[in-house]
């Protein structure tokens, strides 16, 4: 429950509230561009309490669609820098923990 007592929500049941209700390829193209591909999630899949950036209750007026001319690759490669080991492609994952600290794999290497 949040703090004012309600529960959570996905957007998707916010959308209906709302009216909305996409039934043609138009509606649904329409919400792809302007939710699916701006926050990487489908409305069915995010919770609208903590999953949209919030200012003051209300939704962000920022873009924070990635634009450098590097790629999103690089943004990846920079929060990655400090992890140890490095990641390990191909590797069969055997056992996942975690704490308030980190999130540990245990790997087989092939």
């Amino acid at each position: 429950l949040q703090a004012n007592g309600e529960p959570d929500i996905s957007v998707r049941k916010a959308f209906e509230k709302v009216g909305w209700h996409p039934s043609t390829a138009l509606q649904n193209i329409t919400e792809w561009l302007g939710f699916d591909f701006c926050f990487g999630e489908s409305p069915d899949e995010t919770s609208l309490f903590t999953g949209l950036v919030l200012d003051d209750g209300g939704l962000v007026g920022s873009s924070y669609f990635v634009t450098d001319q590097r790629g999103l690759a690089t943004l990846v490669e920079c929060i990655a820098e400090g992890i140890e080991p490095k990641i390990q492609l191909g590797a069969m994952v055997n056992n996942i923990s975690w704490n308030n600290e980190c999130v540990c794999a245990n790997v087989t290497s092939n």
